[in-house]
């Protein structure tokens, strides 16, 4: 490459910061990144994360083999189930080749897309809602605008460019940048936004090129930089340096600009490292002073029950059947069944996560279903309950419970149910583990968030 084209990009470069985009310093220099939040707190305390992802192909996950894997969002996503910190994730509004101006556009038109992700039960959404019901944003935007404007043969390192379209690509991110971040604080103000920066996606060039391309990815990075300094719980995550200190690892292939499993794991750290999340306390506003308080506590605690985006838990909600048959399959940490083909007709609008969990109770044989049918969305009840808890133990010691003769029949409403139903409520009685009201089981009634938090805390006991 000769050097008049270089001196020529670098003018271009000039001329796109006098248009007003100030090039941010990378973290080698200062690090812009570390805007500390806290609002993923109740009562100073931190609680549940809905967690979407927009952006371009790095939201999505698309490795360096050019196929859509697991990416950054999907590691966070990951790591957070890990803390028992999130509620629910969804990347299905990331998508390659985006640009600001697409981002734009969907959330401007409210634009309807695929859960892509878990903690749902439903398979779409729009974007306003999305936004709306989630407490942490990450975007991924920007690169694209810059890079429809060059290009660089690989081989060789020429670069072609239209100068003029450059400076407009670079000033056009800033700006859209903005407007997007605005959008999302109008539709949720109190989303907190994470805006990822990016790395040099050429580094297998040739070394005469690579200060002409640091020049570019500072101005690209300052653009995004500048869109979110004047937002207090809106952060940028700088990756520049830390991909670049083993890019023959991070990013591998000279033919494509994405990152490896490692590269995308290092975009996850640094995000980690600006979040500053160092402690998880369960506080809830709506359990303070309830009776099961502390078997709530013990059940987020243990990753069985999750709360909601809000920072409330909803006690006295009512547990459909799905939602039991997950919260079992988490109590007892059983291996998801997620390549399992369903026997159910009825749980495919279920996120993939929830379909997982049905099936892992199906299979180990906590549940059963109406013939191909699970009826996932009917409130589960205190029979049913019994009777999963009872074949749990039946598949944890090899035999089921018995019940003991000198224990009688202390509930009196019980006597029309079938043999093995029966024998289940008798048997959790007899341990403890449930009980009745004034001689009455009540088997039909639907079981609340908070019966099944005391339920299943005081089994976990009794089995330990």
């Amino acid at each position: 490459m000769g050097k008049k084209m270089i001196f020529k990009l670098l003018a271009s470069l000039v001329l796109a910061i006098s248009f007003g985009i100030i090039p941010y310093q990378s973290a080698s220099a200062a690090d812009h990144s570390a805007k500390m939040v806290t609002a993923f707190t109740v009562n100073d305390e931190i609680t549940q994360i809905s967690y979407l992802a927009l952006g371009d192909s790095l939201a999505a996950g698309v490795d360096s083999t050019n196929n859509i894997g697991k990416g950054y969002a999907d590691i966070l996503a990951e790591s957070m189930v890990e803390l028992n910190l999130l509620h629910s994730f969804n990347k299905g509004f990331a998508y390659p080749g985006f640009k600001t101006a697409d981002v734009l556009k969907d959330i401007r038109e409210n634009k309807t897309g695929a859960i892509i992700g878990y903690g749902f039960d439903k398979p779409s959404t729009t974007i306003h809602e999305a936004i709306k019901n989630s407490n942490l944003i990450t975007l991924s935007v920007g690169a694209n605008d810059v890079l429809s404007t060059l290009k660089i043969d690989q081989a060789t390192g020429k670069v072609e460019y239209d100068e003029a379209l450059l400076g407009q690509a670079l000033m056009q991110v800033g700006h859209n940048t903005n407007e997007i971040i605005k959008e999302v604080l109008t539709i949720n103000p109190k989303a907190n936004v994470y805006v990822m920066g990016y790395y040099n996606p050429f580094p297998h060039l040739p070394k005469e090129i690579q200060p002409l391309l640091s020049n570019l990815l500072l101005n690209l990075n300052g653009a995004i930089y500048n869109a979110t300094s004047a937002y207090p719980n809106v952060s940028f995550v700088s990756t520049d340096v830390e991909i670049a200190k083993d890019y023959k690892v991070n990013v591998p292939n000279p033919a494509n600009i994405h990152l490896s499993k490692e590269g995308y794991h290092i975009v996850a750290k640094q995000f980690w490292k600006s979040f500053g999340l160092t402690t998880i306390k369960v506080s809830f506003k709506d359990t303070n002073g309830h009776w099961a308080e502390p078997f709530i506590n013990a059940a987020v605690e243990r990753g069985i029950f999750k709360g909601y985006a809000d920072g409330t838990f909803r006690p006295e909600e009512k547990l459909t059947r799905a939602q039991a048959a997950a919260v079992i399959v988490r109590a007892l940490n059983l291996d998801m069944q997620d390549t399992m083909t369903s026997p159910f007709k009825d749980i495919g609008n279920y996120s993939l996560l929830t379909q997982a969990e049905i099936n892992s109770a199906y299979h180990f044989g906590i549940i059963k279903g109406n013939g191909d049918y699970f009826k996932p969305s009917d409130e589960v009840t205190r029979a049913e309950l019994a009777l999963m808890i009872q074949r749990v133990v039946v598949l944890k010691t090899g035999k089921p419970l018995s019940v003991s003769p000198d224990f009688g029949q202390p509930f009196k409403d019980i006597d029309g149910l079938n043999a093995e139903t029966k024998t289940a409520i008798l048997a959790m009685a007899q341990l403890g583990v449930i009980d009745g009201s004034n001689g009455s089981f009540m088997p039909n009634d639907s079981t609340t968030r908070a019966q099944v938090s005391k339920i299943l805390v005081n089994f976990i006991k009794l089995m330990n």
